[in-house]
């Protein structure tokens, strides 16, 4: 199965759509929220430089002012990340409350 790096016509359009549609949507927080950083997190982060590449891109066009984007550093595990730190600093407060 051939995809985006391997030059498949059908999967660049896919992508092409995809990150458009990701772009607008985060030029829209941008501008509501002026960030200074933007994390691209998820199961998209595994597209590494060029899904990053691509969205920087095709946002920089619609934003006053452009953020630093980049890849979050725990990628598709950063939810289970999370939770696992939570439920660790939930279990040692309870099991050692402060006075």
């Amino acid at each position: 199965m051939l995809g985006v790096r391997e030059g498949d016509a059908a999967a660049r359009d896919v992508f092409e759509c995809l990150t458009g549609r990701l772009a607008v949507g985060i030029a829209s927080a941008i501008c509501v929220l002026n960030p200074e950083c933007v994390l691209i997190a998820g199961g998209l982060s595994k597209g590494g430089s060029m899904i990053l590449d691509a969205i920087k891109t095709k946002i920089a066009p619609l934003v006053p002012i452009m953020p630093e984007m980049r890849l979050a550093t725990f990628g598709g595990d950063g939810g289970v990340t999370g939770a696992i730190l939570r439920a660790s600093r939930y279990a040692f407060d309870t099991l050692s409350p402060m006075p």
